[in-house]
């Protein structure tokens, strides 16, 4: 994944963490993570959602459990892209 595309799409990917996850302070990368107690299995599932619904993407059930922080969501984005 280069620069430009992790620089495009990290902002939406954060701000959608952060909605989901009701965290304020964006800056704090382990609070947009799994390490966040606030991450649980509907989390999961709703920050899919909204990814999924923003990036016009399909995440399929069995690439919903690897991502755990705003690394591998952007990793997940970048294959999906490169896929269609």
């Amino acid at each position: 994944m280069n620069l430009e595309y992790r620089n495009k799409i990290q902002p939406a990917v954060t701000s959608i963490l952060s909605k989901v996850l009701g965290i304020d302070d964006v800056y704090d990368e382990a609070l947009l993570s799994r390490a966040n107690p606030n991450w649980d299995s509907l989390k999961q599932l709703q920050i899919a959602l909204e990814l999924e619904d923003y990036f016009d993407v399909e995440i399929r059930d069995e690439d919903l459990m690897e991502f755990h922080n705003i690394d591998s969501i952007l990793i997940l984005l970048h294959k999906y892209q490169l896929s269609s």
